[in-house]
């Protein structure tokens, strides 16, 4: 990606924290050019495992609400 400002290339920087409220963990992504310095906002996800992919979870990540991932150990989590 590049800077719509001057053009130079996007870094993108991700970290993870645990939120103690019960909602799981928040995975903050943002991103820096570095060829002006300009930084773009946090996108803050929320990440909360799931114990199995019922038809109300179906039908909220049909309508784009949220994402439901599966991990390669068979877990799922949902990302909203």
């Amino acid at each position: 990606m590049r800077c719509p400002r001057c053009g130079g290339p996007l870094q993108t920087f991700a970290s993870g924290r645990f939120v103690r409220s019960g909602e799981g963990w928040v995975r903050v992504v943002r991103q820096v050019c570095s060829g002006c310095g300009l930084e773009w906002p946090d996108l803050s996800l929320r990440c909360t495992p799931v114990q199995e992919f019922t038809p109300s979870l179906k039908g909220l990540q049909g309508s784009g609400d949220l994402i439901v991932v599966r991990h390669p150990d068979g877990t799922l989590e949902v990302v909203s």
